[in-house]
């Protein structure tokens, strides 16, 4: 897996942490240090790489290739290098759902459309969003940029997010998907996140410290702007 100090680590880390039981406003709680722990203990038992600190998620994915990894958590972006031959595999693969812990989790990742406060043409973007996000047009973006719908009605105007059995798992694992935030001061979150994942997998904390470090930037945040539900 990817868990190298960015938005990337955070990404792969998330799902973890809601599978867990825990979330991003229960930093300090039992399940949040155990899902840390938890990917501790398969980089000491050797069973995960030290080298995850270091690595982006393309990294990830090079050493499945290359065969030097036996599992890898992915996403649907990483299917098109697969199919285009950028990425050979000289093995027979299969995509499953992510280990369920008390519950299933995934994360919403990719693109977002706004609108930024200072355009002289608010109207005209508000347009363009509702054009592009109506079930039909979502559906054929998505498509064509290898991507899942946020729209579950826009899944059921394609065949390839059911016939394709790749694709299939994904958009599954969608009924389970959280974003990240939404929130103003993500960028901080997000490195208090990392920030602790990192620490526990390289042995200097153990995942009640590390969780406990990074509730102590990321709760105060929380507590003057509540994550938007």
């Amino acid at each position: 897996m990817c868990a190298v100090g960015n938005e990337e680590g955070t990404f792969q880390y998330i799902p973890w942490l809601y599978a867990a039981g825990a979330d991003v406003t229960t930093l300090t709680s039992l399940e949040a240090a155990e899902s840390l722990d938890f990917l501790a203990k398969l980089v000491n038992d050797g069973l995960m790489s030290k080298e995850v600190v270091n690595w982006g998620q393309g990294d990830a994915l090079n050493a499945f290739a290359a065969g030097k990894a036996a599992m890898l958590e992915s996403g649907t972006w990483q299917i098109a290098q697969f199919d285009s031959g950028d990425v050979k595999l000289d093995c027979n693969y299969q995509y499953a759902m992510l280990p369920k812990g008390k519950q299933n989790a995934s994360v919403i990742g990719g693109e977002n459309f706004g609108v930024c406060t200072g355009t002289e043409a608010k109207e005209e973007c508000v347009d363009f969003l509702k054009y592009m996000m109506t079930a039909e047009n979502n559906a054929d973006w998505c498509e064509i940029a290898g991507k899942l719908p946020v729209r579950g009605d826009a899944t059921k105007l394609k065949d390839f997010w059911t016939e394709d059995p790749r694709y299939a798992v994904f958009n599954e694992s969608m009924d389970y998907a959280v974003a990240r935030g939404p929130h103003e001061s993500w960028p901080t979150i997000s490195e208090a996140i990392y920030t602790a994942e990192q620490s526990v997998l390289l042995g200097e904390k153990t995942g009640t410290e590390a969780m406990a470090q990074a509730a102590g930037i990321v709760d105060p945040i929380l507590d003057e702007v509540p994550i938007a539900k």
